[in-house]
């Protein structure tokens, strides 16, 4: 059978205190998609971004040592969406990528849908 995971990545530049009303806005369970995987991208946050992310139970991150842009996020974001959908013993036959934008463009997203019947 065919495995939908849907990955929502949330780039972040310094949103500690944005980021619970944007991750807790994210549904637990959709019909139809088997797994739900929130990641944030820290664009070198010197706040407490990344530990609020783990205290509202975040486990998936890619971290920038320094401000790399908001493009550069979103590009490494789908790098890893599209590495933790080829990880595991079954492929996903479709992996959607949701790029949530927090800050002052919150609620903005734009989705990627990568894959087919037999991806």
């Amino acid at each position: 059978t065919c495995m939908v995971k849907l990955v929502v990545q949330i780039p972040c530049l310094n949103e500690a205190q944005t980021l619970p009303l944007a991750i807790k806005s994210i549904p637990k369970k959709i019909s139809g998609i088997d797994e739900i995987i929130i990641v944030v991208v820290d664009d070198g946050s010197t706040d407490s971004t990344i530990a609020v992310a783990k205290k509202l139970g975040i486990t998936h991150f890619v971290r920038h040592a320094g401000n790399e842009g908001l493009g550069r996020s979103f590009h490494d974001g789908i790098q890893y969406a599209l590495e933790v959908g080829a990880d595991g013993g079954r492929a996903p036959c479709r992996l959607v990528a949701r790029q949530l934008v927090v800050g002052p463009d919150f609620g903005k997203s734009r989705d990627n849908m990568f894959g087919g019947e037999h991806a």
